[in-house]
Order: C-alpha cells, then sequence, then structure tokens
C-alpha cells in the first residue's frame, strides 16, 4: 500500500510508514491495497481528517492497526480494528508520558512514549536552522531516527 488511490471516490491514500505481513502481501499479490499496520504523523492542521476521514478509509481496507504520532501533544494514539455488531470499528488507546504504545499486530513490539519525543524541540530547531521543510517531513525524520531507541 505505498499508494492507495480511488479517482472515483477521490481518494489519494499515502502512509508515512506501514509494516505488510509476508501472509498480507502473498493475498495481495503485486497490488497493494492494504497494511497491517499504518503509522502516521499528526500534526494540528490535519488531526481532525486523521481521526475521521482517513482514519475510516483505513478500515475500510482492512488495515489492523493504525499509529497517529502527535508531536503537539506529546502522545501515540493506537487504532485496533474490532467488529463491533458485525461492522468494523476501532478500539481506540491513547498513550501519553511514561507509558508504552503496544501492537497487537506485532506481539510483543512497544514504544515508549518519553523516548520516542525525548529531544524533539532540539531536533525541531536543527531542521528548522538547516531547511525549510514540513511538520510531516520533521515528523518522519524524527521517526526514522528515533525508532531503533524506542522499539524495545
Amino acid at each position: 500500500m505505498s499508494t492507495y488511490v480511488d479517482t472515483s471516490a477521490g481518494t489519494y491514500l499515502e502512509p508515512d510508514m506501514m509494516y505488510v505481513s509476508e501472509a498480507l502481501a502473498n493475498r495481495m499479490g503485486k497490488q497493494r491495497t492494504s497494511a497491517d499496520m499504518v503509522f502516521e504523523y499528526s500534526s494540528k492542521s490535519t488531526a481532525n481528517y486523521d481521526q475521521t476521514t482517513k482514519s475510516d478509509t483505513y478500515l475500510a481496507l482492512s488495515v489492523r492497526e493504525r499509529w497517529l504520532v502527535d508531536s503537539d501533544r506529546l502522545m501515540i494514539e493506537v487504532r485496533y480494528a474490532r467488529l463491533k455488531n458485525g461492522q468494523p470499528g476501532w478500539k481506540i488507546h491513547r498513550y501519553g508520558k511514561t507509558e508504552y504504545a503496544e501492537s497487537e499486530v506485532l506481539a510483543g513490539w512497544r514504544v515508549s512514549v518519553d523516548e520516542l519525543f525525548e529531544g524533539l524541540i532540539q531536533i525541531f530547531r536543527q531542521l528548522k536552522r538547516k531547511a525549510r521543510v514540513s511538520r510531516t517531513q520533521r515528523g518522519l525524520f524524527i521517526l526514522r531516527h528515533r525508532s531503533k531507541v524506542c522499539a524495545t
């Protein structure tokens, strides 16, 4: 699911990061229309869309777990796909300071919220000095460079 495009509905999705299991990749073949997990960096300007329309679309695409990293509130929101009365829905858990966000898809994988956001302000300042980049690009930079420290 590097990109999901539905031109008839005017939908275009490209997650910041994703995980596709070997089993799902084998079922989908060459056309990537889903992922087991989707990771996205959320900002004030995208939060409403990220938590509503975009989440609903990922759920409809059978994404099993969705992680929203919110640097404004220093929080990780994890959405776990569930069936409620026969209908797909999200079980939402928000992880904050001193907590570990945990995956159900990757059993045993968890991320320390404190470690993820440690030094965030200094990193933003360094990036702003080096080049003008969007908040999403800064978030991706942080996720890529902090993930080695955070995964246990």
